[in-house]
């Protein structure tokens, strides 16, 4: 519960009122993304709700949007869910493409969630690396299809840096960094978000 002190500035009433918000019994839910193939704000991600509310069905939206320097929003999805007991269908539409769906999630609470795909079969496995004369590196990678991969690179093997989502459509993926020549050394993984 809050109190919050209000002064009337009307001079004849002369009177300092308090207010006090007891809240209410409402159900919600909150959003936090983060994101892995997409960028890690989240940015341009849709975000669906569906539960029925007063006896009715409703689907909400909310998008995570760049905002400006005068109407930032915050990075959290905000569902008002009035008496639902339950969100019967959550869909997140990453930037990536990537959508996940979850069922009968439960109110009240704050939820992060993780960009992902759902795969089967072996991780992804880089399967040749060349290195033309001009110094770029040609990277091919192998896995499961129909899936988007993050290629990542490193100096230290400690901090990773995302260089670039490229879609395995046909079993192989493959890869260009055309700044491996700024490096003594660099080092490369592959992953599936």
């Amino acid at each position: 519960m809050v109190g919050v002190f209000s002064v009337n500035n009307n001079p004849q009433a002369g009177k300092l009122l308090l207010y006090h918000n007891g809240g209410n019994t409402n159900a919600w839910l909150e959003l936090k993304l983060v994101g892995t193939a997409s960028n890690r704000s989240a940015i341009g991600a849709k975000m669906r709700a569906h539960a029925t509310i007063g006896g009715k069905s409703f689907w909400q939206l909310r998008e995570f949007n760049g905002g400006d320097q005068y109407n930032d929003c915050p990075l959290v999805g905000h569902f008002g869910l009035g008496d639902a007991t339950n969100v019967d269908a959550l869909r997140i539409e990453w930037p990536s493409g990537i959508v996940q769906t979850f069922s009968n999630v439960a109110p009240r609470q704050i939820l992060t969630v993780v960009e992902s795909q759902q795969t089967t079969g072996p991780a992804p496995a880089f399967t040749s690396a060349s290195v033309p004369t001009n110094g770029i590196v040609n990277l091919t990678a192998s896995g499961p299809t129909n899936l988007l991969y993050v290629v990542e690179g490193s100096t230290n093997f400690v901090n990773w840096t995302k260089l670039g989502v490229v879609f395995n459509a046909s079993g192989n993926i493959r890869f260009t960094d055309t700044h491996a020549n700024e490096f003594a050394s660099r080092f490369y993984r592959v992953s599936i978000p």
